[in-house]
């Protein structure tokens, strides 16, 4: 984000940082603050003039987000998530197995269908896995040839994840191959959507790290645009494995791999 090199009036601000807000779901202080040039104790200052106005924006530790719902709808755990459409998750698991090579560094996120991939990997040896997910982590410790990384970062108990800015800058520091991630829900018109916005910000960071990325989708999120916040469209990721042909005119077949796009 580009700093302002002219004043800017409260109101213009507050503007902006709601644009913001409304583009991504949340936004930090060091990137507001970079952006206008005044002090930190001035953005508060319009943050909660913002928040006044604005019921559906909330504080979280070092910036603000902006609550559509999502905060409220209930996150399944792990254990729950790994019972639904099992048999298509594990199909999943196998095909995207394929992508992976013995020596790379793959990141896994705390997603259910991530959790089947890792149980795919004792055959391989050489291969560093990077994952948030504390499920996942301590299920690879019996593989001899997978070394295992986990960032530091705020436990979300719920989910067996690791969360927030720690987190994320521990993802945007490495490099790796391959990321394997999967989304609550993918919207008629291709928007993958997810429920909390410090999620997402790791999700993104993840696939930011990674060569390729690579969507775990099984067709039970078909149509569901579940969650409040998006994550990205699915023509911005690098491949889709499936357990069923997506909807619309992109297809995946029996969970084959969409061919890598061009970068």
């Amino acid at each position: 984000m580009a700093r302002s090199k002219t004043k800017t009036l409260p109101v213009e601000r507050e503007r902006r940082i709601l644009e913001i807000l409304q583009e991504r779901g949340l936004v930090r202080i060091h990137e507001i603050h970079s952006i206008f040039g005044v002090s930190k104790m001035t953005l508060w200052r319009d943050i909660q003039s913002l928040m006044k106005k604005h019921g559906d924006i909330v504080p979280l530790h070092g910036g603000i987000m902006l609550d559509t719902g999502g905060l409220n709808e209930k996150e399944d755990s792990i254990e729950g998530r790994k019972k639904l459409n099992s048999d298509g998750k594990t199909a999943i698991a196998k095909k995207a197995a394929e992508l992976i090579k013995d020596g790379m560094t793959v990141i896994l996120d705390a997603s259910s269908s991530s959790y089947f991939l890792a149980q795919e990997l004792n055959p391989f040896s050489g291969l560093t896995v990077v994952t948030n997910c504390i499920d996942i982590a301590y299920s690879l410790r019996k593989f001899n040839g997978v070394e295992v990384v986990v960032p530091g970062g705020h436990l979300k108990k719920e989910t067996s994840s690791l969360i927030g800015p720690q987190t994320r800058d521990f993802l945007l520091g490495i490099s790796a191959d391959l990321c394997f991630f999967s989304v609550s829900g993918l919207s008629p018109d291709g928007e993958l959507m997810d429920i909390n916005p410090m999620e997402i910000e790791v999700k993104r960071a993840m696939i930011a790290a990674a060569e390729e990325s690579v969507l775990l989708l099984d067709s039970t999120k078909f149509g569901r645009g579940r969650g409040a916040y998006r994550v990205m469209r699915i023509d911005e990721v690098s491949r889709v494995v499936s357990d069923r042909p997506l909807p619309g005119p992109k297809k995946v077949r029996g969970g084959r791999v969409l061919p890598k796009k061009p970068r």
